[in-house]
């Protein structure tokens, strides 16, 4: 196996779950990054490593323009495992990127910039019209909306992922009888 570094992350952290997996078998005609074999049946996980540098430059940047180009490099991924009848988890790398993704910008990218709605009074001595609470919304750019159905089951973030914990877990639960807390290093972001 032949793995970037986000992918052996997310294998490393499959392995320390014990959960059996294989690279790169053949699905419809693709071949995705990884299929899990759980005996409930096969979850197919492609991971997506974009690049997200900071531009050398004062000023705003868009968090979500590196994540959103994931739709068309895996969309024929989560088409052949769909198509299968297997659930697809798209898997988000930051191993080419300044900055992690994370719960703020994942949602941001899939349904719409994160927006926020600020109420202002025009006359300082009355309260703002209408609703005077700020409230966050979805804007434009999303890829995904959330009440349609799409091919993709989850999207997941890779964290910072330390691939000796199992070892330490299972020597804690060995001289304690009791199970460890656990790190998983993976959190779903959309679902």
């Amino acid at each position: 196996m032949n793995l970037n570094e986000s992918e052996a992350c997310f294998a490393s952290y499959l392995e320390g779950r014990r959960l059996p997996y294989e690279y790169e078998r053949p699905i419809g005609g693709k071949v995705p990054d990884f299929t899990i074999d759980h005996p409930r049946g096969s979850v197919v996980c492609d991971v997506y490593d974009p690049t997200h540098r900071l531009p050398n430059r004062v000023g705003s940047i868009d968090p979500y323009e590196a994540i959103r180009k994931f739709e068309r490099k895996k969309r024929g991924q989560a088409g052949a495992a769909s198509d299968a009848g297997h659930p697809f988890v798209l898997v988000l790398g930051s191993s080419n990127s300044d900055l992690p993704f994370d719960e703020i910008n994942v949602p941001g990218a899939m349904f719409g910039n994160l927006t926020l709605r600020v109420p202002l009074a025009l006359n300082p001595d009355e309260p703002p019209p209408g609703d005077d609470e700020v409230t966050t919304f979805f804007g434009e750019g999303g890829k995904l909306n959330p009440r349609d159905r799409t091919r993709y089951s989850a999207i997941a973030a890779l964290n910072t992922f330390n691939p000796t914990l199992r070892l330490v877990q299972d020597a804690v639960r060995e001289r304690t009888k009791h199970e460890p807390d656990r790190e998983t290093g993976i959190r779903i972001i959309v679902r």
